[in-house]
């Protein structure tokens, strides 16, 4: 995702995680986008620091789209008419539409208020 973003907060220490791994979270403040990254702590402690990206989730307002030019504020209908035959039912409900066959574990979750697209969350959902 392109969010031409210039301002980043986050932490200056990762913090660890029931996994073994080591996680932070970025903060792009102007764009409501949040990107959760992981690294393995054998290659820290070696001073290799290699981060990956666990999940992205956009918490609000933002230029930035997804997916099938998905964005804030797009209506329940037409997330619904974009995924069909993607949606996982078992995991969708009134406020959230879980996208994919991964669930719990890993996947792509749309939450809606009012029937409008209100954040959206791509990546791991459990360790």
């Amino acid at each position: 995702m392109n969010t031409g973003v210039t301002q980043i907060q986050c932490p200056k220490r990762l913090f660890g995680g029931g996994d073994g791994a080591l996680h932070q979270s970025w903060y792009y403040l102007k764009k409501n986008v949040q990107v959760d990254v992981y690294g393995d702590s054998t290659e820290v402690a070696k001073s290799r620091l290699a981060l990956s990206v666990e999940g992205i989730a956009i918490t609000g307002p933002t230029e930035c789209k997804m997916r099938h030019s998905i964005a804030i504020g797009d209506s329940r209908e037409k997330v619904e008419q974009t995924y069909q035959g993607y949606i996982n039912d078992e995991y969708s409900n009134k406020e959230q539409i879980a996208i994919g066959d991964q669930m719990p574990y890993w996947g792509l979750i749309y939450f809606f208020k009012d029937e409008k697209l209100k954040g959206m969350y791509n990546g791991s959902l459990a360790e």
